[in-house]
């Protein structure tokens, strides 16, 4: 993605530090970058297709499930392969292809009007779903910094809940009408749908940027104050020669991504619960389904606004713990309001505490786990496991539900309270993990070095920090 010889230093160091001029060059850079990848990741993760599996075909519950379970499960193999080949075929090729054929079998979906129809399909979409998270967040970790990522990642995962939650609202008459023949509005949703796909993929062949230099929005002395950030950033990112298999090892036994792997894990059951959770509780007000769809909107937008507030302040102080653990506060108070009221509108209310407690945990976790991994290859299977552990959350999600509890879902909701409350906990020790961690590469900087210095690199120079990547002494951990 940066590939080692990106600009020259002499130039890159002769830039002049003005703040404005960066300022600007970074809201260039962000309408460029942001612009394709949220188109994508809107397109190909929305939940209008899965809702169709229920509404136009109308498969009986158990069905739906499994067919949500093959999703996800499908979902998963395709993750840590598509961000390994990201850097091989880049970032053009490789998720403007994906989004082609996505809009080909989203389009072609609505042939399948059988339970073992839904399922094909629901197997299709998740595989050429499954590369759309890791490869967009990967994408976006790699053309800004660190301490940039968690804002710009908020704004991209959640305007999709955001997005669906309003779509539901607008789509709301079509899909209850009768058209062509007496056939419901499902079809013709989802032929849009997949077609706006496949379109969107044609472009991004055109528009999305390999690499910071290839930005044609840009000037010369902007790409090189971009390139010069990351590189400062990132000392390893310039490095090319590494061992991918090596890698994906050190990812996988990295006590920290193994912690965040965890917490992903049971936040990507809340989400997916909220899903279906919030349904089921403005179904106990009673109103009609249009002001049903306005009653889950309002959480929506207030877990957007809050999400992009805590998104922001993690950037800025550079800490993801913190927030992770006061989101995961607010989540645990409203599911514990939710479980021991009897009434229906404080019930609801507790909403206002759940999504945005579940929604703005999300964006925060998956910077924490790409800060704190490198080299590439190291830092694209920590977050293809990241997303991973979220599809795993999704397969417990989708029997989380039984008819026979709703509208309340109490035992979900108790599973609910008890893995707000261990995230919360997670996210301190893997703070306190961390910060051991940094004190203790700190302590044995010359010990680490040792195998890698010699008089040209007192320091072990890039040979140090292509193998040693993020337990590299002067790698400093974000807490």
């Amino acid at each position: 993605m940066i590939p080692a010889t990106s600009f020259p230093d002499d130039s890159a160091e002769s830039l002049p530090a003005d703040k404005e001029f960066e300022r600007d060059t970074l809201k260039k850079f962000d309408y460029k970058t942001l612009t394709m990848i949220l188109v994508f990741y809107f397109v190909a993760t929305g939940n209008l297709r899965i809702v169709a599996l229920q509404d136009h075909i109308a498969l009986p519950n158990r069905q739906f499930q499994i067919c949500l379970t093959v999703f996800f499960a499908f979902c998963i193999p395709t993750a840590i392969p598509a961000n390994l080949l990201l850097r091989k075929i880049g970032a053009r090729t490789l998720m403007s292809t994906f989004m082609v054929l996505w809009g080909i079998v989203a389009s072609l979906q609505v042939l399948g009007t059988s339970y073992k129809g839904s399922v094909t399909v629901a197997a299709f979409l998740g595989f050429l779903e499954g590369p759309v998270r890791p490869t967009a967040i990967l994408y976006l970790s790699r053309f800004h910094t660190r301490q940039e990522l968690s804002l710009r990642l908020a704004v991209v995962l959640l305007t999709v809940p955001l997005s669906n939650a309003i779509t539901a609202v607008l789509l709301s008459p079509l899909q209850n009408s009768n058209v062509d023949g007496g056939k419901d509005g499902w079809p013709w949703i989802l032929v849009s749908q997949g077609l706006f796909a496949f379109v969107m993929g044609i472009l991004g062949f055109f528009l999305i940027p390999a690499t910071p230099r290839a930005c044609k929005v840009l000037t010369e002395d902007e790409k090189c104050l971009i390139e010069r950030r990351l590189r400062k950033d990132r000392p390893s990112s310039c490095q090319i020669d590494e061992s991918p298999l090596k890698q994906i090892i050190c990812s996988l036994t990295s006590p920290h991504v193994v912690l965040v792997f965890i917490m992903m894990f049971m936040l990507g059951t809340l989400y997916y619960d909220l899903q279906s959770f919030p349904y089921g509780i403005v179904a106990l007000l009673g109103f009609d389904p249009t002001k049903s769809q306005l009653l889950i909107l309002a959480p929506s937008a207030v877990g957007f606004v809050v999400a992009c507030f805590f998104a922001y302040l993690s950037d800025k102080y550079r800490n993801r713990a913190i927030p992770v653990a006061l989101l995961g506060a607010i989540s645990t108070l409203g599911y514990g309001i939710h479980v021991f009221t009897t009434k229906k509108y404080v019930a609801y209310a507790s909403l206002y505490l759940i999504v945005p407690g579940v929604f703005a945990g999300g964006p925060i976790l998956l910077s924490w786990m790409a800060n704190n991994s490198d080299p590439y290859y190291r830092e694209g299977t920590s977050i293809a496991i990241g997303i991973t552990a979220m599809h795993l959350g999704g397969i417990l999600s989708s029997w989380g539900f039984p008819l026979q509890e709703a509208p309340r879902y109490r035992r979900t909701a108790i599973v609910d309270l008890a893995f707000c409350g261990t995230i919360v906990f997670a996210a301190l020790v893997n703070s306190l993990l961390l910060s051991h961690m940094n004190v203790s590469k700190k302590f044995h900087r010359n010990e680490i070095l040792a195998p890698y210095t010699d008089e040209k690199n007192p320091d072990g120079g890039e040979k140090a920090w292509r193998e040693l990547g993020d337990t590299h002494p002067d790698f400093r951990y974000i807490l």
